[in-house]
């Protein structure tokens, strides 16, 4: 993000923040869209927006509100090369204005930006058996996920500094517990704190940046959440990012957070937004200047239709949920069925407890979107660290497990082909071709009845060569396609 700031006047981003703004008012203020939608050059249109610190003409912003430049504003935007009808008329229409190229050009470089840090392929781990795993898990998500599969970037930390959450928001994908207990914050427990950061650093070097210091959780609970982050950083040199559905449970701390991540001028804080009157008590408190880096998410009700199928959705009566396990019509597009990122250990100060999770399609065996793959608890400095590895060298396997099942993930549904088969999932089908060998082999995983040994005998009576299996297995099993054992 320091990249996308570097050649911005102040007087730019002023006017960046502005119209952020103006599309937040347009979004969250019902009253204000409806008399917009008749009337964009009403005088309460002008002084509402005068109100929030808006100064521009809107008139100076009418190609990006106009619906049918919409298509291609988004192909300028995210710079694709589909050519369309009246297209080069729109673009030199949004070259002479330049609000409208300003702000092109600030998402244009938000998303570049963004797309270099998702995927989390390219992040390489010290510990080499992690590194395997997470990456079979991130390309296993890819298949399983879709679309949110794509855009995550699977930190390898997660760390819950509450036991429970008091928000209790009714779309809840983690379904969290009621708050229950806060990590206490003095010198002897930042000593532990830091201590158990650096035991992350210690195992897995730099990517230990890569990290939340929340999940099912609500970092606003814990008064200390802006100090741990902070050691956080000292210790790892990694700055957490912070999504909150409780800005105002203590403005003054709320005030804080929002001025740590300016400073770094990074958009690493994220408030949901439960109602409509909280985005204007933000808008009374905050200029759009101090709010350009903080990312509103509207969560109110009215985008119920919207919400991730997992945790307390996943009880909605809803079409999309009731069709949950169905195929999809060509065009149509598929809810997102798991709102979980973290692809490593999820860490919990309060009660001392390691999970091994991954994301996953909410389903009624994981109804928070993620697998658990491991379980335990810890005592101190020492016990941390020796769990953590017991779980790598337990859990994370450089091949099939020769004991366990060989089988498909237990999302995929199995059809075979002429020359191998085909494996789907809720979201996108994958093709396997291989002559006969495939095609016995998947019947086999689909059967899951087999181990290593008895797959391998039974492949040889038929004339596969060893070595030839051997590499089926491992190709399969590093693209995430086969199951790996979970803690469930």
């Amino acid at each position: 993000m320091q990249k996308s700031i570097s050649s911005y006047t102040l007087d730019e981003l002023s006017l960046i923040a502005q119209i952020k703004r103006f599309f937040e008012v347009l979004t969250f203020d019902v009253k204000f869209f409806e008399i917009f939608e008749n009337n964009s050059s009403d005088l309460f249109i002008k002084n509402n927006l005068a109100k929030v610190g808006v100064h521009f003409s809107v008139k100076d912003i009418k190609p990006m509100l106009d619906k049918k430049n919409t298509e291609v504003l988004v192909n300028l935007i995210f710079k694709t090369k589909k050519s369309l009808s009246k297209g080069h008329d729109i673009q030199n229409e949004i070259m002479s204005n330049p609000l409208v190229q300003l702000w092109v050009r600030w998402l244009e470089e938000n998303i570049e930006n963004g797309q270099s840090t998702n995927d989390g392929l390219d992040v390489k781990i010290k510990n080499q058996k992690f590194d395997s795993w997470r990456k079979r898990r991130i390309l296993a998500v890819k298949s399983e996920l879709g679309h949110f599969g794509n855009i995550i970037d699977h930190p390898i930390f997660a760390y819950e500094l509450t036991s429970g959450c008091s928000v209790g928001c009714h779309f809840c994908a983690c379904s969290a517990n009621k708050l229950s207990g806060v990590y206490d914050y003095n010198k002897e427990s930042q000593s532990f704190w830091k201590d158990i950061l650096r035991v992350s650093v210690d195992l897995f070097g730099k990517s230990s940046e890569k990290a939340l210091c929340y999940y099912g959780t609500e970092p606003a609970d814990n008064p200390f959440y802006l100090d741990m982050i902070k050691d956080f950083q000292d210790v790892t040199k990694g700055i957490a990012c912070t999504s909150t559905a409780a800005p105002f449970k203590d403005i003054v701390k709320f005030k804080a957070l929002v001025g740590y991540y300016r400073q770094y001028s990074l958009p690493l804080l994220q408030v949901s937004i439960l109602s409509e009157s909280t985005v204007k008590k933000l808008h009374d408190i905050f200029t759009p200047l101090d709010l350009l880096f903080v990312t509103l998410v509207d969560q109110t009700h009215k985008t119920d239709n919207k919400k991730v199928i997992a945790g307390k959705v996943m009880n909605w009566d809803r079409p999309e949920i009731n069709a949950f396990n169905g195929t999809s019509k060509k065009g149509h597009i598929l809810p997102q069925v798991s709102a979980s990122c973290l692809s490593g250990f999820l860490v919990n100060m309060v009660n001392f407890t390691i999970k091994l999770i991954s994301p996953c399609k909410a389903t009624p065996q994981y109804p928070y979107g993620y697998r658990i793959f491991a379980e335990t608890m810890f005592k101190g400095v020492k016990d941390y660290k020796d769990k953590i590895e017991q779980i790598i060298n337990k859990y994370m396997k450089d091949s099939v497990d020769p004991a366990g099942k060989l089988k498909f993930r237990d999302d995929l549904m199995y059809e075979p082909s002429e020359e191998g088969f085909k494996v789907k999932s809720f979201y996108q089908t994958h093709s396997f071709s291989g002559g006969s060998s495939l095609k016995q082999l998947g019947d086999l995983l689909a059967e899951g009845n087999c181990t290593y040994e008895e797959a391998l005998f039974v492949l040889r009576q038929k004339g596969t060569n060893p070595v030839q299996f051997s590499f089926m297995v491992k190709n399969l099993y590093d693209q995430g396609f086969l199951d790996e054992k979970t803690g469930e």
